[in-house]
């Protein structure tokens, strides 16, 4: 037996002959070649020539897939480029909407190799099947582009609890003020189908100094700051900057590891990827 990688599709082969193609899901998977006595690779001509005539199920998740590909990691925040904006908007504007992601909806075309989105993302009973977790941001023009304009950097994630509360942790890097982390932290829910809402209540900050920063994690909450004049300024300005105009986020693509959501207020989405 061998095997290897073509896209999402695995190919059964006997006797040199393509029998069938079975998706199997939005990742790529390993192809499995099967063969009798004096078996030899098939063209890979041939091969993409049976994938165009095929009628089967589409190739799932294309669009999601090229997007990612598209970026230097999903670890971490990625700098912004026109490329990768249209991928994005591509993939947004190419999804198919499902109640269950394990099922491939009957108007799931050929053509169009969409990937699938939950529907209804903004209602707390669609996020709730696949918020709880820890998300990294991947993809925010803004970030990048706002922290370039200071010669320094962001790298966000937030934690979302399946009791609806949330904490955010921002990992900051610039040269005047140096590395440390912009903590916030409150509630998550929704405001109807297609939007969802964030309501932080608490800010706090974690400087880092010294030869290991590299190894330092943010507090986990306010009240693991050490009191100060500091801790209190910077909870009060929070509070202040917390307004509506940051609170509401209609959502434009979900599914169980992946969430983009709209930031009308500069015009641009953020990406984020469970981790």
């Amino acid at each position: 037996m061998m095997s290897m990688m073509v896209d999402d599709a695995s190919f059964h082969t006997s006797q040199n002959t393509l029998t069938r193609i079975e998706i199997q899901s939005q990742r790529e998977v390993p192809t499995t070649l099967n063969s009798s006595p004096g078996f030899s690779i098939p063209n890979f001509g041939d091969i993409f020539t049976a994938i165009s005539s095929n009628d089967n199920t589409p190739t799932l998740g294309t669009d999601k897939r090229i997007f990612f590909k598209s970026l230097d990691t999903d670890k971490k925040l990625n700098e912004a480029s026109k490329e990768r904006t249209n991928l994005l908007n591509k993939m947004i504007a190419g999804k198919v909407t499902t109640e269950n992601l394990n099922v491939i909806p009957e108007n799931a075309s050929v053509e169009d190799k969409p990937t699938l989105s939950l529907k209804d993302p903004g209602l707390a009973a669609t996020f709730n099947k696949v918020a709880s977790g820890t998300w990294k941001v991947v993809y925010a023009p803004h970030m990048t582009t706002i922290s370039g304009l200071f010669g320094g950097k962001f790298d966000v994630q937030y934690t979302l609890n399946p009791d609806g509360t949330m904490v955010s942790h921002a990992r900051y890097e610039f040269p005047i003020i140096k590395c440390g982390y912009l903590s916030v932290s409150g509630t998550y829910g929704s405001v109807d189908e297609n939007v969802s809402r964030v309501d932080f209540d608490r800010a706090w900050i974690k400087p880092l100094v010294g030869d290991n920063i590299e190894y330092e994690i943010p507090y986990n909450s306010l009240d693991e700051v050490p009191d100060s004049f500091v801790k209190n300024a910077i909870n009060n300005i929070g509070k202040v900057i917390f307004i509506d105009a940051f609170a509401v986020f209609p959502v434009s693509f979900l599914d169980d590891d992946t969430i983009v959501f709209d930031f009308e207020l500069l015009g641009t989405r953020i990406c984020a990827k469970k981790i």
